[in-house]
């Protein structure tokens, strides 16, 4: 059975959006970004959030911040209409220190998830962060600039 989280109740930027942890569900709304009057139910599960350095990562590019960690998503499209997820420059991280996009281009394989979804389409993937410790969130904001959901980073 799926546990799906409850909002977060700590104000912030992201304080409507439903908080999550590794091994939850959550639902957000996937909003198009040329037509706002245009959305659909969406769903996101939280597998896993791994912690690598850049040798670990497979780059030659250090991180700018600290240390990565990959998070790994499903994201499934559980409304009518076709929904985006793209994450790329719509994650932001904040660790105590302030926010800011932790996005990188660095992939690991596995299911591309920025992409279309169509009703019922549902695709596992990966996204890199450029951290700068471990703990703290990360917010994805939907094409509108609203948080969508945020994960609880694990320390």
């Amino acid at each position: 059975m799926e546990s799906v989280s409850e909002p977060s109740e700590e104000p912030s930027s992201s304080a409507l959006a439903p908080l999550l942890m590794v091994g939850t569900v959550g639902p957000y709304t996937a909003v198009d970004g040329s037509d706002e009057s245009v959305s659909t139910k969406m769903r996101v599960r939280v597998q896993s959030a791994k912690y690598l350095s850049a040798a670990e990562l497979g780059t030659s590019h250090g991180s700018k911040r600290g240390q990565y960690v990959v998070l790994t998503l499903t994201i499934k499209n559980v409304g009518n209409e076709t929904g985006r997820f793209s994450p790329y420059g719509a994650m932001r991280c904040q660790d105590g220190v302030g926010e800011r996009d932790c996005t990188t281009r660095e992939s690991v394989g596995g299911g591309d998830i920025d992409r279309q979804y169509a009703p019922g389409q549902s695709v596992t993937g990966s996204v890199v962060l450029d951290v700068v410790r471990r703990g703290g969130t990360v917010t994805y904001f939907d094409a509108s600039g609203r948080p969508s959901f945020t994960v609880l980073l694990p320390s």
